[in-house]
């Protein structure tokens, strides 16, 4: 006996079944096929020898794993080159009970283990990279997979879906490796080689099947001849067996004319088969025989009946296994981004005076009317106090300026969320900085336009907004100040070309001049001159009109709006015009915003209190005027800031 070189198969297992193995200096990765699909291509093949890759490829989607799911992956290029890397994702489901949303997982990766892929997202959870889970349970029964995250009320599903194909083994890679032996050697293949290859090995083993099957069929036939043969002279053969001691063989050779096969055929056989009912089905067997060796003899004289022999097992597989494919191939899986992860919603970013800073949703400020008490915005620590508020969304980038003149960047959702009592987390914590404090934030949604920087001293500077697009851990600076700390950043802002700016300073003045007076500066410049000021007064805040009016705010809680018509347009560097008449009464200006008819305000009070009105109901005033109260303070507190909530900002949260 010797070892075969080759079994018979019916079907390219490789393709069927996938193949993983490692060798020395080769590898080999092939992923699962579709039985249906295979056969197909198989027949495809045969019928059009030509058939391009691409046509091919119509044919064969993309592999089809046995645990199902998403698959997505360039396959032209994979059938083309016989290398190439798949994505795969497990697909999700999402259920709706008792007014919570559930994300079910029901289909996982091809070679991820069920067990271990709940542990991972276990882990997830414990360590906060997947937030607003409830519960989570492997409900998996019966060869089902289930797993079940239940999430909390009022959280979008989608955005825990994301963070599970980017954080867990729900979405995995395959790197695809054809590589397989061809005639003894080790050799990547294409999907049309596959295909030339398998084809070539059938019509080998079908023409070796044949040629031995003709062979049978001929002994056989040699047999069934000599014993209808006999059975014409059977009792002249049984005196001759007889009579014979062990030349009975050569007798009957000698005076019939048998072959040696023919005549041990009839030694060996029993005398009840010699009867006349045996003649009738030896005669059956001989056409029976005939016709066999006829058809086998055509097989083995043109490739072509060959091949419809292929056609024809290829088609009976099909119809008696073919199944539909389990694994959806997609066209595109988006990468996932931050933005995926991360739900857009309108927040507020506070920072205090201390250097604390915390996100709150908008929803939390509930609107009152003007002269109204306001809400605890937070429980600060001694001598602390809420010195800037930013709304902003989510997908924002925050750029922080420090007291020596560097930038720092951090997106919005990385600054820790916080209850509204809450003081927040220490800015040191957060960001690198050097003996030195924030003194502005801005938030920006890209690096397009220009930054706008203005100090106390009434320097302004305008510099592209494109030279801090590469966010540092470490910062980079942004404005040379003064190594003595005589200046520092009291706002900065994003300008446009033609936009004009406003500065107001503390003793209510206020200057109005077009941006496109100041020309753009390098990161280490200082500068030029904005507003002139009397021994005493300083800068207090940096406005880009975009509005038809001016919100002024005191210390004392006191403030109007004003058109911003009524402010003469002059030369940067100019003493500027009066923006409110200020007194021991109204307290110094303490900032100005630029605001719209629709438009609301959130103001803050050293003491944390925070009061979110309506503009509406302060109405337009001239420069000199004094303006209404619209904070009730209370006794040692004073206004610390206020940031303007436009009117789309306003329209987006009650859609929500």
């Amino acid at each position: 006996m010797k070892e075969p070189e080759l079994l018979p198969g019916k079907l390219p297992a490789l393709m069927l079944n996938g193949a993983t193995g490692i060798a020395v200096g080769m590898a080999t990765n092939i992923p699962p096929h579709n039985m249906t699909e295979v056969c197909d291509a198989i027949i495809a093949y045969i019928s059009k020898p030509g058939i391009s890759i691409e046509e091919l490829c119509e044919i064969i989607k993309g592999p089809d794993f046995p645990t199902g799911g998403l698959v997505f992956g360039d396959m032209n290029e994979i059938y083309k080159t016989g290398r190439g890397k798949l994505t795969m994702r497990g697909r999700i489901t999402t259920e709706e009970k008792k007014g919570k949303e559930a994300v079910v997982i029901t289909e996982i990766p091809y070679m991820v283990n069920k067990a271990t892929l709940v542990e991972q997202i276990a882990n997830l959870i414990k360590d906060k990279k997947l937030k607003d889970i409830w519960d989570l349970r492997d409900e998996s029964s019966k060869g089902k997979t289930r797993i079940v995250l239940e999430l909390r009320k009022g959280v979008n599903s989608k955005f825990v879906i994301n963070s599970l194909y980017k954080h867990s083994r729900l979405q995995d890679s395959f790197n695809v490796n054809f590589l397989a032996l061809v005639e003894g050697q080790p050799k990547v293949l294409n999907i049309q080689e596959v295909m030339q290859n398998y084809v070539e090995y059938r019509k080998k083993i079908i023409t070796l099947r044949s040629k031995f099957e003709l062979k049978k069929a001929k002994e056989r036939l040699e047999i069934v001849e000599g014993l209808l043969k006999a059975l014409k002279s059977i009792d002249e053969i049984i005196e001759i067996i007889k009579k014979s001691r062990e030349e009975a063989a050569e007798n009957l050779m000698k005076k019939f004319g048998f072959t040696k096969r023919q005549a041990e055929a009839i030694l060996e056989t029993k005398l009840r088969q010699l009867t006349a009912l045996e003649h009738d089905k030896l005669k059956k067997e001989h056409d029976e025989l005939k016709e066999t060796i006829e058809k086998l003899e055509k097989v083995l004289g043109d490739i072509k009946e060959v091949l419809k022999i292929i056609v024809k097992e290829v088609k009976d597989i099909k119809e008696k296994y073919g199944d539909n494919r389990r694994t959806q191939v997609m066209k595109r899986i988006s990468e996932i981004s931050e933005k995926d992860l991360v739900q857009e919603k309108g927040v507020v970013i506070t920072i205090t005076e201390k250097g604390y800073c915390k996100r709150l949703d908008l929803k939390s400020y509930k609107e009152q009317h003007r002269g109204g008490k306001g809400v605890i915005g937070s429980n600060l620590a001694t001598d602390d106090f809420t010195k800037q508020m930013i709304y902003c969304s989510t997908h924002d980038y925050l750029m922080f300026f420090t007291s020596r003149g560097r930038v720092l960047w951090l997106k919005a959702h990385e600054v820790p969320e916080a209850e509204k009592y809450s003081k927040g987390k220490a800015i040191v914590n957060i960001l690198s900085l050097k003996d030195e404090t924030i003194t502005n934030v801005i938030s920006v949604k890209d690096f397009k336009d220009s930054l706008f920087m203005a100090t106390k001293k009434g320097q302004v500077k305008k510099i592209s907004l494109g030279l801090f697009s590469k966010p540092r851990e470490s910062g980079v600076r942004a404005i040379n100040l003064p190594p003595d700390n005589s200046d520092n950043l009291i706002g900065v802002e994003v300008v446009k070309d033609g936009q004009e700016i406003m500065l107001a300073t503390k003793h209510g003045k206020a200057i109005r001049f077009d941006s496109k007076d100041v020309r753009p500066m390098g990161r280490s410049s200082y500068g030029v001159t904005g507003i002139k000021m009397d021994k005493g007064d300083e800068v207090v805040s940096l406005e880009v009109l975009g509005t038809k009016a001016i919100l002024t705010i005191t210390k004392n809680g006191y403030g109007k709006r004003t058109e911003v018509d009524e402010y003469r347009k002059t030369a940067r560097a100019g003493k500027g015009v009066i923006n409110l008449k200020y007194s021991d009464k109204t307290g110094p200006v303490v900032t100005t915003v630029s605001v719209a008819d629709k438009d609301g305000a959130i103001i803050t009070t050293a003491k944390g209190m925070v009061i979110r009105t309506n503009l509406d109901e302060i109405r337009v005033m001239g420069r000199a005027a004094q303006g209404v109260r619209i904070v009730k303070l209370q006794a040692g507190d004073s206004v610390s800031d206020m940031v303007r909530v436009s009117e789309e900002e306003e329209i987006e949260e009650k859609k929500d």
